[in-house]
């Protein structure tokens, strides 16, 4: 009994310093799950004063947001699409003498769903590029569309992305692109439930337990893969779903054919999906699955998450229930993606202007 009574002690003692030392240097004033996003940008405050009172429609579905000239508001912002149905001003079909033109495509993040035009980032990428630019002129059409899978995205570069004649292909990959006929959900209906439990202990009066419950969590989820969660569907759809699996395996043939036909190289930019952007991000092994399949079809490839590792999530997305990054997000895959078209070869940018290269400089 004595010695179960030191042990009970120790115990105390242990955790009494614990939850002092979390008090005095860890600031848990709540899960990163359950704080508040940051708050919109000067800009995006703007635009979405000057749409008030206004008779523009609102545009929710992937009919309405890739309809040709489509003028509406989309999650509070303004949305305007081109007389081709995506995003942005209009484009000449050829470009000019002194252009070097690259096609992105993609989803939700690539359209820019909850950001403005502007920060979206693909135009994020070509205003960077122009900053770099010497004798050249980039533009980066931005051919994202809201609610697209795999095969969707790799029918959408062939319909659209041969009219605008590029020089480079790039596709924005979001993990769920794996999404199509074969795909086995669990997840609908549990985001809710999954938020909530990481809310359990936020109003606890001890601080350890604000710490330490999300953290606990977020690991037995990376380590089980619990049925309800995105975690278990994206890992048994990838690794489990043979079906679901080929599709992407398609649509990355697809477009690499695509690509040998039009004499241009392509690029993959793997998204990261805004969670726990710390050592238990769960999703690691499915975006090393997807870039290999891509490099093994010719692709090249720039993994995002090394530039949003380590960073609060709270600061880089929509809000805590709309994971699509803010555009401070949408910045950051702006830079990573400038990172990866450095390293292209230089053969992918003799397509340019007059024939010449135009490799970026490191």
């Amino acid at each position: 009994m004595k010695t179960l009574g030191l042990l009970l002690a120790s115990l105390l003692v242990a955790l009494l310093l614990a939850e002092l030392g979390v008090r005095a240097f860890w600031d848990v004033a709540a899960p990163a799950v359950g704080r508040p996003a940051a708050p919109p940008t000067e800009a995006e405050g703007r635009a979405a004063a000057e749409l008030a009172g206004t008779e523009l429609p609102e545009l929710h579905s992937l009919h309405e947001l890739g309809q040709p000239g489509a003028r509406g508001v989309h999650k509070g912002l303004p949305f305007r699409n081109n007389r081709s149905g995506f995003r942005g001003p209009e484009y000449s079909t050829v470009p000019a003498a002194d252009v070097f033109r690259i096609a992105l495509a993609g989803d939700s993040i690539t359209m820019g769903t909850g950001v403005l035009e502007e920060d979206a980032y693909a135009a994020r990428l070509e205003a960077h590029l122009n900053q770099l630019a010497s004798g050249v002129r980039y533009e980066v059409l931005n051919l994202g569309l809201s609610g697209l899978n795999a095969t969707q995205v790799a029918a959408r570069v062939r319909k659209l992305g041969s009219q605008y004649a590029p020089h480079l292909l790039v596709y924005g990959y979001t993990m769920n692109d794996i999404q199509g006929p074969a795909y086995v959900s669990t997840f609908s209906g549990a985001g809710p439930a999954r938020f909530y439990r990481y809310r359990r202990f936020l109003d606890s009066p001890s601080y350890l337990l604000r710490a330490v419950w999300p953290r606990l969590l977020a690991l037995w989820e990376m380590s089980t893969h619990p049925v309800g969660t995105l975690e278990h569907d994206l890992h048994s759809n990838y690794f489990d779903n043979e079906a679901a699996w080929a599709g992407v395996e398609r649509a990355f043939d697809d477009l690499a054919a695509h690509g040998g036909d039009q004499g241009v190289c392509l690029h993959l930019l793997v998204h990261t999906g805004i969670a726990q952007l710390n050592r238990l991000y769960p999703f690691l092994p499915v975006m090393e699955k997807v870039e290999a399949a891509a490099r093994a079809r010719g692709f090249s490839v720039t993994q995002s998450f090394p530039y949003f590792e380590g960073r609060d999530p709270t600061q880089l997305r929509l809000s805590a229930m709309d994971p699509h990054p803010n555009a401070a997000g949408h910045e950051i895959l702006a830079s990573a993606l400038l990172d990866g078209l450095r390293d292209l070869p230089e053969h992918c940018w003799s397509a340019g202007p007059g024939g010449r290269p135009v490799a970026l400089a490191p």
